[in-house]
């Protein structure tokens, strides 16, 4: 009676240790560019112990525009693009960005005769930005350059103009010496044209919202440009903030000749910097 019910145990046990791996399993992995589903026929995406999302590296990297190599004698990945280099290494938690050292919190591995890569850090390494939706678990990565626009509304237009100055302008919005001052041809388009936002952003403004402030935070003489900026979440969702883009047009000992300097987007009222 004993060995029949040791028997029934076992056999109890061994039924649980085929069931439990196949309930537990993680759900897949998506990765997505700019929209569009990268497909891996073999290998598929995973997270590994450190949270971090490893992906075979060629598709991904590939469908980012990179070009893709790998060195056997060193158990390197090499990636490439518009002169960037990203090097990892199996087993190592260091990589390279054009021979400059970086940390990561976790490490390249072979995987089912793949090597799989950590997509965070590839990517963002060679300017992608990316973003994870935990709903679909989904990793969603932007290619696309940040947009300017000139689409406001009339009644958009008149609530930024509303909004008082910070302090009393050279120049208000307006005034039409804005637009051709300090020898600059155009500085409604010098603004626009030197603006770096980052792929996720987009800055919507008018001409009728340039002003020339001697006192704004980010330095004397400056050019401003009120506008709505918007950032586009890895949910879809958009985040929409009021905003300034300033920048100073002349000489220091920064740049050599007159040229325009670098253009910040600060949040009117926390003046919070967010390009």
């Amino acid at each position: 009676m004993m060995k029949r019910l040791k028997l029934v145990a076992l056999v109890a046990i061994l039924i649980m240790a085929m069931v439990i791996p196949v309930s537990a399993a993680a759900p897949n992995v998506t990765v997505k560019i700019d929209g569009a589903a990268v497909a891996f026929p073999d290998q598929k995406p995973y997270i590994d112990s450190n949270d971090r999302t490893l992906v075979p590296m060629r598709a991904p990297m590939e469908a980012l525009g990179a070009t893709v190599d790998w060195d056997n004698a060193t158990r390197q990945a090499i990636f490439e693009k518009d002169g960037t280099t990203v090097v990892f290494t199996i087993g190592s938690r260091t990589y390279t960005i054009n021979g400059v050292n970086k940390t990561m919190d976790t490490q390249a591995v072979i995987t089912g005769d793949r090597t799989c890569i950590p997509i965070r850090y590839a990517a963002e390494a060679i300017g992608a930005t990316v973003g994870w939706d935990g709903a679909t678990r989904t990793v969603l990565i932007s290619t696309k350059a940040g947009v300017v626009g000139n689409t406001l509304s009339a009644e958009k237009i008149a609530e930024l103009k509303a909004i008082p100055y910070d302090k009393t302008p050279d120049a208000e919005m307006g005034d039409p010496k804005v637009t051709t001052s300090l020898n600059c041809s155009d500085t409604y388009q010098g603004l626009l044209d030197h603006m770096v936002l980052k792929p996720n952003q987009k800055f919507i403004t008018s001409r009728e919202l340039l002003y020339m402030s001697s006192g704004s935070p980010g330095g004397t003489g400056e050019f401003c440009l009120r506008g709505v900026l918007q950032e586009t979440n890895a949910d879809g969702s958009i985040n929409e903030y009021n905003a300034i883009a300033s920048a100073f047009y002349g000489g220091s000992s920064k740049y050599d000749g007159i040229v325009w300097h670098n253009v910040s987007v600060i949040e009117i009222g926390t003046w919070k910097v967010l390009n």
